[in-house]
C-alpha cells in the first residue's frame, strides 16, 4: 500500500486509487495517471484496496478483478456497501472480458468495465469523464 498525497475533502487534484497485483501493470497505470495530473495511491490486492478506500477516500478507483488475498469483485462489493466509500466511482480493469464478467462486476457495484489491453490515454479519458460528471 502506497499513498502519494494527503487526503483532503477540498483537494483540487483528483486522487485515484490503482489496484492491481502485477507490479508492472500497476506502475504503468500510476505513471500514466501522474503524467495526466492525478494524485495516485496504490494497492496490490482487494483487501488493501478496501482499507485504502476507507482511509483516504479517493475520488476514483481503478480495480483489477483477479487478485490474491481478495479479488476485485469482493473488494468492489465492500467499497460499494460501506457508507463511507459507497459514492466512490470504481472501474474494473481486467483481462476477463466475457459478458458474464461484465455482468458480475456490475452486480458487485462497479461503475464501469474496461477490458485489457487498452491505450493508457483511454484510461485517462474515461476517468476524466466520470469525474467531470460527479
Amino acid at each position: 500500500m502506497r499513498v502519494e498525497s494527503k487526503p483532503s475533502k477540498g483537494r483540487r487534484v483528483p486522487l485515484v486509487l490503482v489496484v492491481d497485483d502485477y507490479d508492472d501493470t500497476r506502475a504503468l497505470y500510476v505513471q500514466t495517471l501522474r503524467v495526466a495530473g492525478f494524485d495516485v495511491a496504490e494497492a496490490a490486492n482487494g483487501l488493501d484496496a478496501v482499507d485504502m478506500a476507507s482511509l483516504i477516500a479517493p475520488d476514483f478507483v481503478v480495480m483489477d478483478l483477479a487478485m490474491p488475498v481478495m479479488d476485485g469483485w469482493d473488494a468492489i462489493r465492500r467499497i460499494k456497501t460501506n457508507p463511507r466509500t459507497k459514492r466512490i466511482r470504481v472501474m474494473a480493469v481486467t483481462g476477463h472480458c466475457a459478458a458474464e464478467h461484465r455482468t458480475r462486476a456490475a452486480h458487485a457495484g462497479c461503475d464501469d468495465f474496461f477490458a485489457k489491453p487498452f491505450a493508457p490515454e483511454q484510461l485517462v479519458s474515461r476517468i476524466r469523464r466520470y469525474l467531470a460528471a460527479a
